[in-house]
Order: C-alpha cells, then structure tokens, then sequence
C-alpha cells in the first residue's frame, strides 16, 4: 500500500527468459503499472560507494544488477499487469522490471532490497548462468508455419517478432534463399522503448520445391544480430531462425 501511494507509471515491457531457444516463446509483452524503482531508492537514501542492488523473493530466489541498472527511467517495481493485480504466477504482490536485461533479473514475489558496494551472484549465475544478462537480439518468423505448403505464384505474408532489449530494433531482414541474399521487411514501432516490435515481408514464390525462410535483425545501434549457432548457457543463445516450407 505504501508503494502504491506514489506516483505510478503505466509502460509496456517486453520479458524474455534466458535460456530462450532460437526461435522460442519464452518472450511475451504486456503493459505494467507500478512504481519507477529510483523513486523508491531515492526516498530510502543510497550511500556513497553503492554499485549493485541485490533483490529477494518471498521463495527464496535472489539476484543483483548493477545500481546504475536499478536508476534508469523504466526500471520499474510492478503491482499491474494489463490493467489487473498481478497474478501469482506473474509475481504478486510485487516485481522487477529491469531495463535492458533478461528475465533472471527481473525477479518476481519481491520481499526485500539491499543496495551494497559488491558484486553478489545470485540464483542462476552461481549456477553458471551470465551475471551480467544483458538482453541479445531476437528475431523470430511465425508465420508460415515449419512444413507449410505455399503455391506458386500466389502472395503470401512471413511475418514474426523481433527484440533489442533496451536497444530497440532498426530493421529485420528475410532470406528466401539460404541466406544468399536478404530482404527488408515492413515493420510496425514497438508499444514502446522496451518492447518487441511485428515485421512482416510479403513473398511470391517462383519456384517449386522445398524453401528455408530465415530472418535476421538489426539493433537500435545498427549491430547485426548474431549469427550463432550458440546455445542459451551461459549468456543467451545466438542465432537465426529458420523454417522449412513447400512450395507446389
């Protein structure tokens, strides 16, 4: 009650899981409501030397980031989740959303913060997973389906998400030709600074045959994303997705 007696902020964020596969679903967007981290940081006070807050769950799950993480504008400490209390699978009464870094950071049930001037590693990175998480960027198609049968000659939509992190996205990229030669797609502005955004390229097939579509992006910074193949341990996994089609 007394965090939802401050100002609130109503921003939508993407999540992504970590240990995403290439092309997997363990990524979602929703709108949050909740209270910009700072805020609270400021009104406790934070000592000279601080660098990293140290988060805790009701389970006994824990992590850290780096304060400067913790102060930026949309980090925020969520009670909403699209316009309702969080759930209890989605973190009630309380949880992180951290700019920039996967969801091992954005921890969930929150019972306590600590601001400390060390590094501490929590749950999964003393498990060997990456302490410092940052979001890589993601591209996945959704449409056409893997195995799908298209027909020469006829119009037809590639289309999916993509995702930057705090970066954003400038431009996604199709291939209908083994990666030989890549193709711009249309895209739509995110809901916001920290989410996916949809892409879309429409395709007329020439040929019969079986056809791999794959799609790549490109970050806010301009940087391709990487090529891979490298799997989610430790740091995120890398790589381009593809998906097989017939053609008739």
């Amino acid at each position: 009650e007394e965090l939802r007696a401050l100002p609130s902020v109503t921003r939508p964020h993407t999540l992504m899981c970590i240990s995403n596969e290439i092309g997997g679903d363990l990524i979602s967007n929703a709108v949050w409501t909740g209270v910009p981290l700072k805020t609270v940081l400021e009104k406790a006070g934070i000592r000279t030397g601080a660098n990293r807050l140290i988060i805790r769950a009701r389970d006994g799950y824990s992590d850290s980031f780096p304060l400067s993480a913790a102060l930026r504008d949309g980090t925020i400490l969520a009670y909403e989740m699209n316009g309702k209390p969080l759930e209890r699978q989605h973190g009630f009464p309380l949880r992180a959303l951290v700019m920039g870094l996967y969801g091992i950071k954005n921890v969930k049930w929150l019972s306590e913060l600590e601001v400390v001037d060390y590094d501490y590693k929590g749950y999964w990175p003393a498990r060997g997973w990456s302490d410092a998480a940052i979001y890589k960027t993601f591209s996945r198609i959704d449409v056409p389906a893997p195995g799908a049968v298209l027909k020469r000659g006829a119009r037809t939509w590639i289309a999916g998400v993509a995702f930057g992190g705090d970066r954003g996205i400038k431009a996604v990229e199709v291939s209908v030709d083994e990666g030989a030669t890549w193709q711009p797609t249309r895209l739509r502005p995110g809901m916001g600074d920290h989410t996916w955004l949809l892409w879309a390229f429409e395709w007329t097939p020439a040929a019969t045959g079986p056809a791999t579509l794959r799609v790549r992006a490109i970050d806010g910074t301009g940087a391709l994303q990487p090529v891979g193949p490298k799997p989610p341990l430790p740091d995120g996994v890398e790589g381009l997705h593809a998906v097989s089609v017939n053609v008739r």
